[in-house]
């Protein structure tokens, strides 16, 4: 095997021109996937394509999400870094696992680096470097959100794309984003899978009891858009509609019995996302509570009582914020998803959308 073959399998950056991208990559997969003679060897594998747009500052982070991606899921990774160029360089590297029996699945990372110029020229540069027959994933890391002729052009080229609400310096805009493009979901909507599971838990078989509630309140620290997301989630699943913002966290929605109910956002000092999701109802005298503890912040306690009856306490662990994971999870299920849909329109309303 060649040397530059070698260093490319070995993730080595080989610095190639940007119009002979997939010319170099033909050239230096051929000897890698020659199997050896003791069975072993270079598997070549793409279950899609990831494009993914972010700031050269964010260039060391990033390149950590993907190679963790790529290693759960072989990949070929369109990374664009936007910073101070007037011109557009480019590189590539292989991604390897070694697999059972001692062969290696390989993906390839592909990374273009150029100035918001280049960038504003993405759906061109992007386009020939898109898998035919695989799922195209955009993942937009940058804190602004992707413009309109961005979104008009780019978005149409791939099958999904992923933003993240926490980072984003203008979240009503990005909130707009994803109300209106289906296909767009946020990566903190997958973060937050635990605590649906956690109030779902309670209220399995227990339509009835669900149908009676009418307060909802999220307690959060940080970005406000995690404590509407959820809050969103929540009215969305007992089917309420919103009817008035008495304050900036303090809405009034309607039942599907026409009976009023309310969310309450109530935030916290800090900087460290979900802390509470507590649901009541008048009619039973109780209360179903998500905590995440100050004393155990990586488990989440539930605890629920009523007029009737009383439940015992339980335990959930919580997973930190993970975006690889986030990623994968958002790869693992079907792009366009009515619940979440409904959640994001509600946190848009909750957030004075």
């Amino acid at each position: 095997m060649d040397a530059p073959t070698t260093a490319f399998l070995g993730g080595m950056p080989i610095e190639v021109d940007p119009t002979a991208i997939d010319r170099v990559l033909t050239a230096l997969w051929k000897p890698a996937t020659e199997e050896a003679a003791d069975g072993t060897g270079t598997t070549r594998l793409a279950l899609g394509t990831l494009v993914v747009v972010a700031d050269e500052a964010r260039a060391a982070p990033v390149e950590a999400v993907c190679q963790a991606v790529a290693a759960a899921y072989p990949s070929r990774i369109v990374v664009f870094l936007v910073g101070a160029r007037d011109d557009v360089s480019a590189a590539v590297f292989a991604t390897c696992r070694r697999a059972p029996g001692g062969s290696q699945v390989c993906g390839e990372t592909i990374v273009l680096r150029g100035g918001e110029r280049q960038a504003a020229q993405l759906p061109g540069l992007v386009l020939p470097l898109l898998l035919p027959d695989v799922l195209a994933t955009l993942w937009w890391d940058r804190s602004e959100p992707p413009a309109p002729a961005t979104v008009e052009a780019l978005l149409p080229l791939t099958d999904r794309g992923l933003i993240s609400l926490a980072r984003a310096t203008d979240p009503a805009c990005c909130l707009g984003l994803l109300t209106t493009q289906p296909r767009v979901a946020d990566l903190g909507w997958f973060e937050q899978h635990t605590w649906r599971e956690a109030v779902a838990q309670f209220f399995d078989g227990e339509a009835g009891v669900a149908a009676r509630m009418d307060r909802v309140e999220v307690v959060s620290s940080g970005a406000d858009t995690a404590g509407a997301l959820l809050a969103g989630w929540l009215a969305g699943q007992l089917g309420w509609e919103p009817a008035e913002r008495r304050s900036e966290r303090h809405t009034r929605w309607r039942r599907t019995d026409g009976e009023a109910a309310s969310v309450l956002l109530t935030r916290l000092p800090g900087d460290e996302g979900l802390w509470a999701t507590i649901l009541s109802s008048s009619e039973l005298a109780g209360d179903w509570r998500v905590e995440r503890p100050r004393e155990a912040p990586g488990s989440l306690r539930l605890t629920a009582h009523c007029r009737d009856w009383c439940q015992m306490p339980g335990r959930l662990l919580l997973p930190p914020p993970d975006t690889a994971q986030a990623i994968l999870a958002a790869l693992g299920r079907p792009v366009v998803n009515e619940s979440r849909q409904r959640a994001t329109a509600h946190a848009a309303w909750l957030l004075g959308g």
